[in-house]
């Protein structure tokens, strides 16, 4: 599927970030920044506790269904163990994909949802949360990785404002 050019999406994101005065505004011009530059039929923000060994929804584009406060542990999952504890990003497509990375595969495939792809969000060395879209089935690639991790780079000054 070809993309159309980040460059005038990222700029117009950390322009928003930039005049960002609480953590909501910043996840919302991150979350229509990655709808105009990769797309997604759902948007999250997950906050990782390395004390506790969970993650904590703290933006989501469907309260509904996937409200604030809500929670993955980060520990003995392999999902968890690339996307969090090593920082490396995962995309997949397809039931059997879905299931691995996600607890809530069910709910998900329900709601059409059958690719994903997770960006750690990265500081230091270490993980302080992930960003997490979802669309239809064969929708992300690894070609959308790159162009992620920059979105996640400019999340980094949120996450750390909630740890603060």
């Amino acid at each position: 599927m070809r993309r159309p050019d980040p460059l005038p999406y990222l700029h117009a994101t950390a322009l928003a970030l930039r005049e960002a005065t609480a953590p909501e505004a910043g996840f919302s011009a991150l979350q229509a920044g990655l709808a105009a530059a990769l797309g997604w039929r759902l948007f999250t923000v997950m906050a990782h506790d390395a004390a506790t060994g969970w993650n904590r929804r703290v933006f989501s584009s469907n309260l509904a269904l996937w409200p604030l406060g809500g929670g993955k542990p980060s520990v003995d999952r392999p999902w968890a163990t690339q996307v969090v504890l090593q920082g490396r990003p995962w995309t997949g497509s397809g039931e059997a994909a879905m299931r691995w990375a996600y607890p809530d595969h069910e709910v998900i495939g329900r709601e059409g949802l059958g690719s994903g792809l997770n960006l750690p969000v990265r500081a230091g060395g270490r993980t302080l949360g992930v960003l997490n879209l979802l669309h239809a089935e064969g929708w992300y690639t690894e070609a959308d990785v790159t162009t992620g991790l920059v979105f996640a780079g400019l999340a980094v000054p949120l996450l750390q404002g909630l740890s603060a």
